[in-house]
């Protein structure tokens, strides 16, 4: 009898957790909808004002590298990358493939507070990159960190620049703090449908 009840108890149990999960997701969906649907907020003009890094010059700096690219190393297809602006274009939006099995996203956005770019990406194999960028001229000049999942550090330089209708992305890294680099990587992004 008593191992009757546990066992009742503990679907009981599973059930009000089941309902309570249920209830939380039926009040989600609902606020989902009437927050769509603009349902009682007020309605307001809004003004260039409102939206800088529409019309703000720092946020046009990585404008030649937005767009659908397929990733060329030493004249393969090894990849597609694609990056765009969002939040009114004050974060760019990075997501790549690669022909090996690897994927990864990211964004981009511009630190006020710093007067730099700043990156993370994730990839697909648990690795965490993070960089601090500026434009150089007419190159772009990111500097960061690749952490591996082994907890690996390897700084890392990227440059890069719009050549005709193609962006090259040199990739240096450096395992001893900086005091030497390696070119450990060379892309050539061509538009989406040019290969």
């Amino acid at each position: 009898m008593k191992v009757i009840l546990w066992c009742n108890k503990k679907k009981y149990a599973k059930a009000v957790i089941l309902l309570q999960w249920t209830a939380l997701l039926c009040i989600l969906l609902s606020f989902e909808s009437g927050f769509t649907q603009n349902q009682g907020f007020p309605k307001r003009d809004y003004s260039e004002k409102d939206f800088p890094c529409l019309n703000d010059a720092v946020h046009t700096q990585l404008d030649f590298a937005l767009g659908h690219w397929e990733i060329l190393v030493n004249g393969l297809l090894v990849g597609h990358i694609a990056l765009e602006k969002d939040a009114r274009g004050c974060m760019i939006k990075e997501k790549f493939t690669v022909l090996n099995g690897y994927s990864g996203a990211g964004f981009d956005h511009y630190d006020f507070e710093t007067n730099t770019w700043k990156r993370i990406l994730v990839v697909s194999n648990g690795t965490v990159e993070s960089f601090e960028g500026k434009l150089e001229g007419k190159k772009f000049i990111w500097m960061g960190k690749e952490v591996r999942v082994d907890g690996t550090v390897v700084l890392e330089r990227v440059e890069m620049w719009r050549e005709g209708s193609k962006v090259i992305n040199h990739i240096f890294q450096s395992t001893n703090q900086g005091r030497t680099w390696k070119r450990t990587g060379a892309e050539i992004r061509i538009p989406k449908g040019s290969y």
